[in-house]
């Protein structure tokens, strides 16, 4: 047995590259708004974290201002706290209930929630099914 240390181990010799640093708050928020499915899951967990509080928030009132099923915790309430998210949250405003919203905000929060329900559990379903269709077609 060698006691030689590995080339990757020695002191003043180059290793592997080193995994890339994950993106800043900054940067997550600017690609959620260009195209939010394009975050990994990671990434969107990242985004969860940084926006705890906001998360507790929204995610008791969602309860009672959308239909059934209601939000589970895997549901990203904060995403309306985001600035992507500014004219539905002031739409909502201090509403406590589905009948305090005007029909256009109650449709469009409904919409929202049904869109963005497997957003922290699941890829993009639409880019699943194109790729798997693309693969289908090509073989």
């Amino acid at each position: 047995m060698s006691n030689r240390t590995p080339a990757a181990m020695s002191p003043g010799t180059k290793s592997a590259a080193a995994p890339a640093a994950a993106p800043d708050l900054e940067t997550l928020l600017r690609r959620f708004e260009q195209d939010a499915w394009s975050l990994d899951l990671p990434e969107r967990a990242t985004l969860r974290a940084a926006h705890a509080v906001a998360q507790r928030r929204w995610l008791e009132r969602l309860r009672t201002l959308v239909e059934p099923p209601a939000p589970g915790a895997e549901f990203p309430a904060f995403l309306l706290a985001l600035p992507a998210f500014a004219r539905l949250e002031r739409a909502i405003g201090n509403a406590q209930g589905m009948r305090d919203l005007d029909t256009g905000t109650a449709d469009l929060l409904q919409h929202f929630v049904d869109h963005f329900r497997g957003w922290l559990v699941q890829r993009d379903p639409v880019r699943q099914d194109l790729a798997i269709a693309r693969l289908r077609a090509a073989g």
